[in-house]
């Protein structure tokens, strides 16, 4: 389900948005004072269940920078975990419902196939204006 920045503002507060961004920011090495450094291409809502999208192949994002928020809890489901290959080894991420993930769009990536239960994902792709 795609989400845009004022339906998300709506329901989290744009303080809560703009926390989303920060992250990418600081990582960049830049302030809140040079927001159009980055503009925002796509936010959306991600389902996994058995029967619905069970799992997620390695991959890339074709942006600047991906932020991945829990909307439920790893504990809440089997299986369905975010993996991520960093520093040359397979890492399992594993979260809270609320917690934020935040990778390079060229990180290689995925989820794991989900036994039982439904993972939920708030996705926010970022990208350089330079692009």
């Amino acid at each position: 389900i795609n989400v845009s920045e004022q339906k998300l503002q709506r329901i989290i507060g744009k303080e809560g948005v703009a926390r989303l961004l920060e992250t990418p920011q600081k990582l960049e090495g830049e302030t809140m004072a040079s927001p159009d450094k980055f503009r925002r291409i796509g936010i959306f809502l991600r389902m996994y269940r058995a029967d619905a999208r069970p799992w997620m192949p390695f991959h890339i994002d074709g942006n600047r920078w991906t932020v991945n928020v829990a909307l439920r809890s790893d504990s809440e489901f089997e299986g369905g975990r975010l993996l991520a290959l960093h520093d040359g080894k397979l890492q399992r991420i594993l979260r809270e419902e609320g917690d934020a993930t935040c990778h390079r769009g060229s990180v290689v990536h995925g989820v794991s196939a989900i036994g039982r239960g439904t993972r939920y994902s708030l996705i926010m792709f970022v990208h350089a204006k330079d692009d």
